[in-house]
């Protein structure tokens, strides 16, 4: 390989580390926003369900739920926070971000308004 191809080589890889790193933020930035849409529409519907009459002319009267309910976002978010993906990627070049999940996710979006 000549310097010359060498040079190009070595911007090329720095131009796609610069890429990715880009596109990874953007992703972050869209699931948090997408996290905070929907605890906003979590908000809604809980205020509409809790100012609407209680029918008994249900579709299955006998559908019951057993998970218990959730009345904060913060409940709904640690109720399934947990991660198999490891810290640090196990090739990687660069700094890995903390990951996003369960109450990280929760306290980052609310944090970022």
């Amino acid at each position: 390989m000549t310097p010359t191809n060498r040079h190009t080589h070595g911007q090329n890889a720095q131009h796609a580390r610069r890429n990715a790193q880009q596109s990874r933020d953007a992703a972050r930035r869209k699931l948090i926003a997408q996290h905070a849409a929907l605890a906003e529409q979590r908000a809604r519907n809980r205020r509409r369900s809790d100012t609407e009459q209680p029918t008994s002319d249900t579709t299955n009267p006998a559908a019951h739920s057993t998970l218990p309910a959730q009345r904060t976002n913060a409940q709904n978010a640690a109720r399934n926070a947990h991660s198999t993906v490891p810290e640090q990627p196990t090739h990687a070049t660069t700094a890995a971000r903390a990951r996003l999940y369960g109450l990280r996710l929760h306290n980052t979006a609310t944090t970022d308004k």
